[in-house]
Protein backbone atom coordinates (compact mmCIF):
# COMPACT_ATOMS: atom_id res chain seq x y z
CA UNK A 1 0.00 0.00 0.00
CA UNK A 2 1.21 3.54 -0.94
CA UNK A 3 0.59 6.61 1.30
CA UNK A 4 -1.70 9.24 0.30
CA UNK A 5 0.88 12.15 -0.75
CA UNK A 6 0.48 15.25 0.87
CA UNK A 7 -0.67 17.10 -1.84
CA UNK A 8 -3.65 14.56 -1.75
CA UNK A 9 -4.26 15.59 1.88
CA UNK A 10 -4.49 19.18 1.00
CA UNK A 11 -7.07 18.50 -1.68
CA UNK A 12 -8.74 16.48 0.75
CA UNK A 13 -8.68 18.72 3.58
CA UNK A 14 -10.29 21.79 1.45
CA UNK A 15 -13.32 19.84 -0.08
CA UNK A 16 -14.15 18.29 3.28
CA UNK A 17 -13.96 22.27 4.31
CA UNK A 18 -16.29 23.33 1.74
CA UNK A 19 -18.89 20.18 1.59
CA UNK A 20 -18.84 21.59 5.44
CA UNK A 21 -19.91 25.24 4.37
CA UNK A 22 -22.93 23.57 2.21
CA UNK A 23 -26.42 24.31 2.70
CA UNK A 24 -28.01 20.85 3.69
CA UNK A 25 -30.21 20.67 1.14
CA UNK A 26 -27.62 21.40 -1.08
CA UNK A 27 -25.41 18.75 0.46
CA UNK A 28 -27.34 16.00 0.31
CA UNK A 29 -28.17 16.51 -3.42
CA UNK A 30 -24.61 16.57 -4.25
CA UNK A 31 -23.08 13.72 -2.08
CA UNK A 32 -25.63 11.38 -3.69
CA UNK A 33 -25.30 12.27 -7.08
CA UNK A 34 -23.69 9.19 -9.18
CA UNK A 35 -20.38 9.90 -9.62
CA UNK A 36 -19.99 11.87 -6.87
CA UNK A 37 -20.42 9.00 -4.73
CA UNK A 38 -18.01 6.72 -6.84
CA UNK A 39 -15.29 9.40 -6.41
CA UNK A 40 -15.34 9.92 -2.61
CA UNK A 41 -15.08 5.54 -2.27
CA UNK A 42 -12.06 6.26 -4.57
CA UNK A 43 -10.61 8.38 -1.68
CA UNK A 44 -9.63 5.68 0.14
CA UNK A 45 -6.63 7.65 2.34
CA UNK A 46 -5.83 5.03 4.78
CA UNK A 47 -6.08 2.25 2.02
CA UNK A 48 -5.05 0.87 -1.12
CA UNK A 49 -4.26 4.28 -3.01
CA UNK A 50 -4.75 7.98 -2.33
CA UNK A 51 -7.51 8.60 -5.03
CA UNK A 52 -5.19 10.96 -6.76
CA UNK A 53 -7.12 10.35 -9.98
CA UNK A 54 -10.54 11.03 -8.82
CA UNK A 55 -9.76 14.46 -7.24
CA UNK A 56 -9.50 16.78 -10.07
CA UNK A 57 -13.36 15.51 -10.74
CA UNK A 58 -14.45 16.11 -7.43
CA UNK A 59 -13.20 18.92 -6.95
CA UNK A 60 -14.84 20.24 -10.01
CA UNK A 61 -18.10 19.30 -8.74
CA UNK A 62 -16.92 21.32 -5.18
CA UNK A 63 -16.12 24.28 -6.72
CA UNK A 64 -19.13 24.15 -8.92
CA UNK A 65 -21.27 24.25 -6.16
CA UNK A 66 -19.36 26.52 -3.72
CA UNK A 67 -19.29 29.11 -6.53
CA UNK A 68 -22.89 28.86 -6.96
CA UNK A 69 -23.64 28.94 -3.42
CA UNK A 70 -21.57 31.96 -3.07
CA UNK A 71 -18.80 30.09 -0.59
CA UNK A 72 -15.56 30.32 -0.31
CA UNK A 73 -13.12 27.62 -1.48
CA UNK A 74 -9.21 27.40 -1.42
CA UNK A 75 -7.27 26.68 -4.45
CA UNK A 76 -7.98 23.35 -6.45
CA UNK A 77 -6.89 21.30 -9.21
CA UNK A 78 -10.08 20.49 -11.46
CA UNK A 79 -10.65 18.57 -14.23
CA UNK A 80 -11.55 20.27 -17.27
CA UNK A 81 -12.78 19.41 -21.00
CA UNK A 82 -11.26 21.48 -23.79
CA UNK A 83 -11.44 24.50 -21.91
CA UNK A 84 -14.38 24.04 -20.30
CA UNK A 85 -15.08 23.32 -16.40
CA UNK A 86 -18.69 21.86 -16.15
CA UNK A 87 -20.80 19.99 -13.11
CA UNK A 88 -24.42 19.84 -14.33
CA UNK A 89 -25.65 23.21 -15.11
CA UNK A 90 -22.82 25.02 -13.91
CA UNK A 91 -20.09 25.67 -16.65
CA UNK A 92 -16.74 27.77 -16.33
CA UNK A 93 -15.66 28.25 -20.49
CA UNK A 94 -12.29 29.51 -20.22
CA UNK A 95 -11.78 31.69 -23.70
CA UNK A 96 -8.89 30.20 -25.54
CA UNK A 97 -8.17 27.47 -23.28
CA UNK A 98 -7.73 23.61 -23.85
CA UNK A 99 -4.35 24.21 -26.18
CA UNK A 100 -2.17 21.76 -26.20
CA UNK A 101 0.62 24.03 -24.53
CA UNK A 102 -1.27 24.04 -21.21
CA UNK A 103 -0.25 21.64 -18.75
CA UNK A 104 -1.82 20.12 -16.03
CA UNK A 105 -4.87 20.90 -14.63
CA UNK A 106 -6.16 24.67 -14.45
CA UNK A 107 -6.55 25.68 -10.65
CA UNK A 108 -9.58 27.33 -9.65
CA UNK A 109 -10.77 28.93 -5.93
CA UNK A 110 -13.62 31.17 -4.83
CA UNK A 111 -13.13 33.94 -3.11
CA UNK A 112 -14.92 37.45 -2.72
CA UNK A 113 -18.31 36.44 -4.51
CA UNK A 114 -15.90 35.70 -7.75
CA UNK A 115 -14.58 32.47 -9.38
CA UNK A 116 -10.49 32.69 -9.57
CA UNK A 117 -8.80 30.44 -12.19
CA UNK A 118 -5.16 30.15 -12.74
CA UNK A 119 -3.53 27.99 -15.42
CA UNK A 120 -0.26 28.01 -16.69
CA UNK A 121 0.81 31.57 -17.85
CA UNK A 122 -2.78 32.92 -17.54
CA UNK A 123 -5.61 33.82 -15.24
CA UNK A 124 -9.55 34.71 -14.74
CA UNK A 125 -11.57 36.30 -12.15
CA UNK A 126 -15.17 36.12 -13.23
CA UNK A 127 -17.95 36.83 -11.17
CA UNK A 128 -21.16 34.52 -11.01
CA UNK A 129 -23.13 36.48 -13.30
CA UNK A 130 -20.22 36.84 -15.40
CA UNK A 131 -20.68 36.12 -19.50
CA UNK A 132 -17.84 32.78 -18.93
CA UNK A 133 -19.58 31.76 -15.62
CA UNK A 134 -23.04 30.72 -16.54
CA UNK A 135 -26.24 28.01 -16.47
CA UNK A 136 -25.72 25.89 -19.49
CA UNK A 137 -28.18 22.65 -18.90
CA UNK A 138 -28.19 21.29 -22.80
CA UNK A 139 -28.82 17.65 -21.57
CA UNK A 140 -32.10 15.84 -21.94
CA UNK A 141 -33.79 15.19 -18.07
CA UNK A 142 -36.31 13.49 -16.69
CA UNK A 143 -38.56 14.73 -13.84
CA UNK A 144 -37.71 13.38 -10.51
CA UNK A 145 -39.21 13.35 -7.00
CA UNK A 146 -35.65 14.46 -6.01
CA UNK A 147 -34.98 17.06 -8.73
CA UNK A 148 -34.33 15.60 -12.57
CA UNK A 149 -32.35 13.07 -13.83
CA UNK A 150 -29.77 13.76 -16.33
CA UNK A 151 -29.75 11.57 -19.71
CA UNK A 152 -26.55 12.09 -21.05
CA UNK A 153 -23.32 10.06 -23.02
CA UNK A 154 -20.38 10.66 -23.80
CA UNK A 155 -20.09 13.99 -23.75
CA UNK A 156 -19.65 14.03 -20.21
CA UNK A 157 -15.82 13.94 -19.69
CA UNK A 158 -16.02 11.94 -16.22
CA UNK A 159 -17.70 9.61 -18.28
CA UNK A 160 -15.32 8.85 -20.52
CA UNK A 161 -12.54 9.26 -18.01
CA UNK A 162 -14.29 6.77 -15.43
CA UNK A 163 -17.56 4.46 -16.59
CA UNK A 164 -16.51 0.66 -16.69
CA UNK A 165 -17.86 -0.06 -20.09
CA UNK A 166 -18.42 -4.51 -20.53
CA UNK A 167 -17.04 -5.73 -23.66
CA UNK A 168 -18.96 -5.29 -27.03
CA UNK A 169 -20.34 -2.28 -25.71
CA UNK A 170 -20.87 1.27 -26.55
CA UNK A 171 -21.91 4.80 -25.23
CA UNK A 172 -23.81 6.99 -27.12
CA UNK A 173 -22.28 10.21 -28.23
CA UNK A 174 -25.56 11.06 -30.08
CA UNK A 175 -27.73 14.33 -27.79
CA UNK A 176 -30.86 13.09 -29.95
CA UNK A 177 -30.88 9.43 -28.89
CA UNK A 178 -30.18 11.03 -25.11
CA UNK A 179 -33.49 13.25 -25.54
CA UNK A 180 -35.67 9.79 -27.48
CA UNK A 181 -34.30 7.91 -24.26
CA UNK A 182 -35.69 10.39 -21.75
CA UNK A 183 -38.68 10.66 -23.17
CA UNK A 184 -39.31 7.02 -24.18
CA UNK A 185 -38.20 6.42 -19.71
CA UNK A 186 -41.27 9.11 -19.07
CA UNK A 187 -43.56 7.36 -21.24
CA UNK A 188 -42.62 3.85 -19.79
CA UNK A 189 -42.64 5.32 -16.50
CA UNK A 190 -46.29 6.92 -16.44
CA UNK A 191 -47.49 3.15 -17.82
CA UNK A 192 -45.78 1.89 -14.52
CA UNK A 193 -47.76 4.65 -12.63
CA UNK A 194 -50.92 3.68 -13.28
CA UNK A 195 -50.48 0.36 -12.30
CA UNK A 196 -47.76 0.09 -9.69
CA UNK A 197 -47.50 3.96 -8.67
CA UNK A 198 -45.43 3.00 -5.46
CA UNK A 199 -42.91 1.60 -7.59
CA UNK A 200 -42.68 4.40 -10.08
CA UNK A 201 -42.76 7.20 -6.86
CA UNK A 202 -39.38 4.98 -5.48
CA UNK A 203 -38.03 4.62 -9.27
CA UNK A 204 -38.44 8.57 -9.49
CA UNK A 205 -36.73 9.09 -5.80
CA UNK A 206 -33.74 7.13 -6.99
CA UNK A 207 -32.91 8.14 -10.53
CA UNK A 208 -30.53 10.51 -10.97
CA UNK A 209 -28.19 9.76 -14.21
CA UNK A 210 -29.02 7.69 -17.62
CA UNK A 211 -26.49 6.50 -19.78
CA UNK A 212 -27.65 5.47 -23.44
CA UNK A 213 -26.00 2.60 -24.96
CA UNK A 214 -25.44 2.83 -28.65
CA UNK A 215 -25.34 -1.46 -28.19
CA UNK A 216 -25.19 -3.95 -26.02
CA UNK A 217 -27.27 -4.98 -22.89
CA UNK A 218 -28.67 -2.63 -20.08
CA UNK A 219 -26.46 -2.57 -16.50
CA UNK A 220 -25.72 -0.96 -13.36
CA UNK A 221 -22.44 0.14 -11.83
CA UNK A 222 -22.13 -0.78 -8.31
CA UNK A 223 -20.18 2.50 -7.07
CA UNK A 224 -22.77 5.08 -9.05
CA UNK A 225 -25.63 4.77 -7.24
CA UNK A 226 -28.62 5.95 -9.10
CA UNK A 227 -27.52 5.66 -12.26
CA UNK A 228 -28.40 2.97 -15.21
CA UNK A 229 -27.15 2.21 -18.41
CA UNK A 230 -29.99 1.66 -20.76
CA UNK A 231 -30.38 0.41 -24.51
CA UNK A 232 -32.76 2.61 -26.39
CA UNK A 233 -35.78 0.79 -27.30
CA UNK A 234 -39.58 0.74 -26.60
CA UNK A 235 -40.80 2.90 -23.91
CA UNK A 236 -42.57 0.24 -21.81
CA UNK A 237 -39.48 -2.04 -22.33
CA UNK A 238 -37.53 0.37 -20.81
CA UNK A 239 -39.43 1.09 -17.79
CA UNK A 240 -38.89 -2.21 -16.71
CA UNK A 241 -35.05 -2.03 -17.52
CA UNK A 242 -35.03 1.05 -15.24
CA UNK A 243 -37.07 -1.03 -12.26
CA UNK A 244 -34.42 -3.74 -12.96
CA UNK A 245 -31.36 -1.60 -12.46
CA UNK A 246 -32.07 0.37 -10.26
CA UNK A 247 -33.11 -2.65 -8.09
CA UNK A 248 -29.50 -3.26 -7.89
CA UNK A 249 -29.22 -0.21 -6.88
CA UNK A 250 -31.06 -0.69 -3.74
CA UNK A 251 -29.42 -4.06 -3.43
CA UNK A 252 -26.13 -2.74 -3.35
CA UNK A 253 -27.37 0.37 -0.31
CA UNK A 254 -28.31 -2.89 1.78
CA UNK A 255 -25.12 -4.54 1.10
CA UNK A 256 -23.04 -1.16 2.47
CA UNK A 257 -25.87 -0.72 5.66
CA UNK A 258 -26.45 -4.49 6.56
CA UNK A 259 -25.11 -8.44 6.87
CA UNK A 260 -26.93 -9.68 4.40
CA UNK A 261 -25.34 -13.27 4.27
CA UNK A 262 -22.47 -14.85 6.04
CA UNK A 263 -20.92 -15.92 2.73
CA UNK A 264 -21.65 -13.79 0.29
CA UNK A 265 -18.23 -15.01 -2.13
CA UNK A 266 -19.38 -18.66 -1.91
CA UNK A 267 -19.48 -19.39 -4.83
CA UNK A 268 -22.75 -21.54 -6.92
CA UNK A 269 -24.37 -22.01 -10.44
CA UNK A 270 -26.59 -19.52 -10.35
CA UNK A 271 -30.08 -20.32 -12.24
CA UNK A 272 -30.13 -16.52 -13.54
CA UNK A 273 -27.01 -16.57 -15.83
CA UNK A 274 -25.97 -20.16 -15.68
CA UNK A 275 -22.48 -19.31 -14.67
CA UNK A 276 -20.98 -19.87 -11.20
CA UNK A 277 -21.03 -16.84 -9.36
CA UNK A 278 -20.80 -15.36 -5.53
CA UNK A 279 -24.00 -15.92 -3.58
CA UNK A 280 -23.81 -12.43 -3.03
CA UNK A 281 -24.56 -11.77 -6.75
CA UNK A 282 -27.05 -14.58 -6.78
CA UNK A 283 -29.23 -12.79 -3.85
CA UNK A 284 -28.48 -9.56 -6.17
CA UNK A 285 -30.17 -10.67 -9.05
CA UNK A 286 -33.23 -11.88 -6.78
CA UNK A 287 -34.01 -9.09 -5.64
CA UNK A 288 -33.92 -7.10 -8.99
CA UNK A 289 -35.71 -9.99 -11.39
CA UNK A 290 -38.60 -10.47 -8.57
CA UNK A 291 -39.27 -6.28 -8.67
CA UNK A 292 -39.42 -6.77 -12.70
CA UNK A 293 -41.49 -9.42 -12.00
CA UNK A 294 -43.97 -7.66 -10.27
CA UNK A 295 -43.81 -4.33 -12.62
CA UNK A 296 -45.21 -6.82 -15.33
CA UNK A 297 -47.75 -8.46 -13.72
CA UNK A 298 -49.39 -5.07 -12.49
CA UNK A 299 -48.53 -3.71 -15.93
CA UNK A 300 -50.66 -6.59 -16.95
CA UNK A 301 -53.40 -6.30 -14.86
CA UNK A 302 -53.67 -2.40 -15.93
CA UNK A 303 -53.95 -3.61 -19.82
CA UNK A 304 -50.54 -2.10 -20.86
CA UNK A 305 -48.63 -4.91 -22.09
CA UNK A 306 -48.57 -5.26 -25.65
CA UNK A 307 -50.25 -8.29 -27.39
CA UNK A 308 -46.66 -9.12 -29.31
CA UNK A 309 -44.98 -10.74 -26.06
CA UNK A 310 -45.89 -14.12 -24.72
CA UNK A 311 -45.55 -12.60 -21.26
CA UNK A 312 -47.09 -16.15 -19.66
CA UNK A 313 -43.85 -17.81 -20.57
CA UNK A 314 -41.81 -14.60 -19.12
CA UNK A 315 -43.66 -14.98 -16.02
CA UNK A 316 -43.08 -18.86 -16.07
CA UNK A 317 -39.65 -18.98 -16.75
CA UNK A 318 -38.69 -16.32 -14.19
CA UNK A 319 -40.71 -17.92 -11.31
CA UNK A 320 -38.48 -21.21 -12.74
CA UNK A 321 -35.58 -19.49 -11.93
CA UNK A 322 -36.74 -18.91 -8.09
CA UNK A 323 -38.04 -22.21 -8.06
CA UNK A 324 -33.91 -23.17 -7.88
CA UNK A 325 -32.51 -19.78 -6.53
CA UNK A 326 -33.95 -19.71 -3.38
CA UNK A 327 -33.68 -23.47 -2.09
CA UNK A 328 -30.25 -23.14 -3.33
CA UNK A 329 -29.31 -19.36 -1.52
CA UNK A 330 -30.83 -21.14 1.76
CA UNK A 331 -29.05 -24.10 1.45
CA UNK A 332 -25.71 -22.83 0.49
CA UNK A 333 -26.03 -19.58 2.18
CA UNK A 334 -24.94 -18.20 5.99
CA UNK A 335 -27.99 -15.92 5.87
CA UNK A 336 -28.36 -13.06 8.63
CA UNK A 337 -31.63 -12.28 10.04
CA UNK A 338 -32.22 -9.26 7.21
CA UNK A 339 -30.93 -11.57 5.39
CA UNK A 340 -33.77 -14.26 6.15
CA UNK A 341 -36.39 -11.39 5.76
CA UNK A 342 -34.91 -9.91 2.27
CA UNK A 343 -36.05 -13.57 1.04
CA UNK A 344 -39.04 -13.77 2.33
CA UNK A 345 -39.70 -10.32 0.64
CA UNK A 346 -38.73 -12.15 -2.62
CA UNK A 347 -40.52 -14.90 -2.53
CA UNK A 348 -43.69 -13.00 -1.95
CA UNK A 349 -43.13 -10.70 -4.73
CA UNK A 350 -42.54 -13.62 -7.09
CA UNK A 351 -45.32 -16.38 -5.94
CA UNK A 352 -48.06 -13.99 -4.38
CA UNK A 353 -50.40 -14.09 -7.94
CA UNK A 354 -49.82 -18.10 -7.91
Amino acid sequence: MRAPSAQTRVAHQRIVAVLMALPDARLDRLLTEPEVTSWLAGLDLDGRWDGAANLPFLSQAVVANAADAGIECEPLDIAHDGGVITFRQFALRLAGGGTAADRGNPVVWCEAGAVHVRWGDRSWVLRRDAAGWHADDTAARLATSAGTAVVTGYPEAWLRASFPVPDGSNVSDDPDTAWHVAAKIDEGLGFLDTAWPEMTAEVRSLLRWVVPMASGDSFFVPAFRGLVAVPDVRPLALGLIVVHELSHNIMSCLYDLVDVIRNPDHRVNSPFSREREPLASVIHSCWAFSHELRAIRALRASGHLDAGTDWDRVILKTKIFYDKALPLIRGEGRLTPYGVALLEAVETLVYQDQ
